[in-house]
């Protein structure tokens, strides 16, 4: 998971620096947050990501 993480950096900040030189940080930081609060709200609709600790525990229970 961490060396995904680590994959998105570069594409990130080629995207994030010239957007910030033309609309300002500002204005970089709202567009983030806004993006970051829209995947909360729909990540708290899907069920299967509401439910995700369910499906951990019954594997878990599956094992032992």
């Amino acid at each position: 998971m961490s060396s995904m993480i680590t994959a998105m950096w570069p594409p990130s900040l080629l995207l994030a620096d010239p957007l910030a030189d033309m609309f300002g940080v500002r204005f970089w930081y709202l567009v983030g947050g806004a993006g970051v609060i829209a995947m909360g709200l729909t990540a708290f609709f899907v069920p299967a990501i509401m439910r995700i600790e369910d499906y951990r525990s019954e594997r878990e229970t599956a094992r032992v």
